[in-house]
């Protein structure tokens, strides 16, 4: 026997094991859609981080982030990583980082993502005033405000186009 991967995002691997174009599929948040309508196994395989990755050239300290900062910058709040809540979360014994006046890039999936759905649960559970919109599996269902912000966000499919947008892009 064979097994063929491919990393599609859960929610395209979730429609095609419903439509049985494929015997298996993965994510990181439990199908519960599937439940209603198909006989499945569900085996939770691993248990695994989320980061929340980022480039800033020049800045070798790490940078620390709280979690309402988090929220904000996920929101379109926060747009530059010399924000003075970003200098804030970043003080040490009143010490000021010389953050860069950089404007902040959000790469967010533009597939249907069980990630997605555990960030959004994360920013809705610890930061329900910035954080409004229901959890979703898809970024812009989630996203609190009617429109991303232009320029500053984009939508990136798949984890390692993800990867390499972060890690090509300063900011």
């Amino acid at each position: 026997h064979s097994i063929e991967y491919a990393a599609l995002g859960s929610g395209a691997g979730i429609n095609m094991f419903m439509q049985n174009t494929v015997d298996f599929a993965a994510s990181d948040v439990a199908a519960s859609q599937i439940n209603k309508t198909k006989e499945f196994v569900y085996v939770p395989l691993i248990a695994g981080p989320i980061a929340i990755a980022y480039r800033v050239d020049g800045y070798k300290r790490k940078i620390q982030l709280k979690k309402e900062t988090l929220a904000k910058i996920f929101a379109g709040d926060i747009t530059k990583w010399n924000d003075p809540q970003i200098v804030k979360d970043n003080t040490i014994k009143k010490v000021k980082p010389k953050l860069p006046n950089l404007q902040i890039m959000v790469f967010y999936r533009a597939d249907s993502s069980g990630t997605t759905q555990i960030v959004t649960e994360y920013l809705n559970t610890v930061a329900p005033s910035i954080w409004t919109k229901t959890p979703n599996k898809a970024f812009t269902q989630a996203f609190p405000k009617s429109q991303l912000p232009l320029g500053t966000f984009s939508s990136v499919a798949g984890t390692n186009l993800m990867a390499s947008s972060v890690a090509n892009t300063n900011g």
